[in-house]
């Protein structure tokens, strides 16, 4: 049993880490940023003064588009006809990184406008002073990018008075 030495992970030709073995022979090597799609990764033992080196066979490795919710509030709710009113759509990741893209608002089918999603705070903003009197169902879309899903938020109730 080898039980020194390092082994080198790669993607395709690409090293993406490398591990020492253990004590029973083993090397391990964790990562988070493979990109969407599929990848051939391989390890390479790259041998010790005792053993000579070796490559594993390719083993493919699929990475898909991470899930996403989105949630919806509004600035003020009730709001009067008239005057402005912002709606903020959070798109929530299922793990680390950052949404882009664009976001949809709606009232029921018809669309209000539509808003790209800062990277930073995960959100869309729209402001509309257009909405008439009465109660509106309002719903934020969020069309996925290349490493996240589309989502689309709860129906908003947004009540404008007089």
């Amino acid at each position: 049993m080898v039980s020194n030495g390092t082994v080198q992970f790669k993607d395709g030709n690409t090293v993406i880490g490398t591990a020492a073995l253990n004590a029973s022979g083993k090397a391990q090597f964790s990562t988070a940023s493979l990109s969407v799609g599929v990848h051939s990764m391989t390890a390479a033992y790259l041998g010790s003064s005792n053993f000579v080196g070796s490559t594993s066979s390719a083993l493919p490795q699929t990475v898909n588009k991470a899930k996403t919710t989105t949630s919806l509030v509004s600035s003020q709710n009730p709001s009067i006809k008239g005057k402005p009113v912002t709606f903020t759509a959070t798109v929530h990741p299922a793990f680390g990184g950052a949404p882009s893209g664009k976001v949809t608002f709606k009232n029921g089918a018809t669309v209000l406008g539509s808003a790209a999603v800062n990277t930073t705070t995960h959100q869309a903003k729209f402001t509309t002073s257009k909405l008439s009197v009465g109660t509106h169902s309002i719903t934020a879309d969020y069309a996925g990018d290349t490493n996240f899903l589309s989502s689309g938020s709860a129906v908003l109730k947004q009540v404008v008075k007089p």
